[in-house]
């Protein structure tokens, strides 16, 4: 089998998500996480005290913006799960779920969160085919219908997990609410879709953001760059969820923006990935996440 970057990238990220979780503390944490999820997929009832906005036992943070007849809900990990953030877009009949999570515990705690408020799963929505964020679809969202663009489904495919549907570039009203999707090449990613509801003000961005977290870095600095400033040009964006880290408002883009802006510079600067990861780090120490540098190292250098 011929193993391309990408695959090579899933298969270290995996492996490196799996010692994780298996180290002493956070073999103690996804044990919590799994005996919350358990506890609140059988006792879940809207509003549920289990979820309300602050930090859980498990470790995870969930936060709501109520934007009116929409409401916005995250459910964030801890540094230890890489401080991977999920979407729940709550519509006066259902609920859309954006990305699942790697650890089975953290996808179920999230789907109980989901269901805690008492309203069906319309659909599931993946931003891109990396196993931190599909890894929950097989095992804890099987009878979910998901969705994400071509060029997703079938990376996800080569990873051994099956997107059932395929979604366009363009507007899908689901439950009278308008969601647009973009689809980006070329980024942290080779294909990410990122999901805007205007109504919420939401822009869910996968991994074109990390919010106060070091990224998987890639050479295609001025094309990442680029898509986040036409994001950031969007009217009355209010809600911005990254792909990792907490959510927040249109700052999080001058955030990852300037970040990338460095990152350009000490690239250039750089002969190996050993001396970029380190200055990375220097000029950035208070970012959580500093191992995320290292799985972008092979797509840096050497330099083509």
């Amino acid at each position: 089998m011929k193993l391309t970057r990408t695959s090579v990238f899933q298969s270290l990220f995996a492996m490196a998500l799996i010692v994780s979780a298996c180290s002493s503390d956070d073999a103690a944490t996804d044990s919590t996480a799994d005996t919350t999820a358990a506890e609140a997929e059988t006792s879940a009832e809207p509003g549920d005290d289990a979820f309300t906005p602050g930090v859980l036992d498990s470790g995870a943070t969930v936060a709501t913006f109520d934007e009116g007849e929409v409401k916005v809900h995250t459910y964030t990990n801890p540094e230890a799960g890489f401080g991977n953030s999920t979407i729940v877009v709550e519509t006066e009949n259902a609920v859309v779920l954006i990305d699942s999570h790697f650890a089975e515990s953290s996808a179920s705690e999230f789907r109980a969160f989901a269901e805690s408020f008492g309203k069906p799963i319309e659909r599931l929505i993946l931003t891109h085919d990396h196993p931190d964020h599909i890894g929950g679809v097989e095992p804890v969202f099987g009878d979910v219908e998901t969705y994400s663009s071509a060029g997703v489904v079938s990376g996800a495919a080569g990873a051994g997990t099956t997107i059932k549907n395929t979604l366009d570039a363009g507007t899908v009203e689901i439950d009278g609410v308008e969601f647009v999707f973009d689809v980006f090449v070329d980024a942290e990613a080779e294909e990410q879709v990122v999901i805007s509801v205007p109504e919420a003000g939401l822009v869910a961005a996968g991994d074109l953001i990390y919010h106060q977290y070091h990224a998987v870095m890639t050479p295609t600095f001025d094309n990442w760059i680029s898509i986040l400033e036409q994001l950031a040009a969007a009217d009355d964006v209010r809600v911005v969820v990254p792909g990792h880290g907490a959510p927040g408002g249109p700052e999080v883009f001058d955030d990852i923006i300037g970040y990338l802006e460095t990152a350009r510079s000490t690239y250039a600067e750089s002969d190996d990935a050993e001396s970029f990861n380190a200055a990375m780090v220097d000029t950035y120490p208070d970012r959580a996440g500093a191992n995320l540098l290292e799985f972008g190292s092979d797509r840096l250098f050497p330099k083509s």
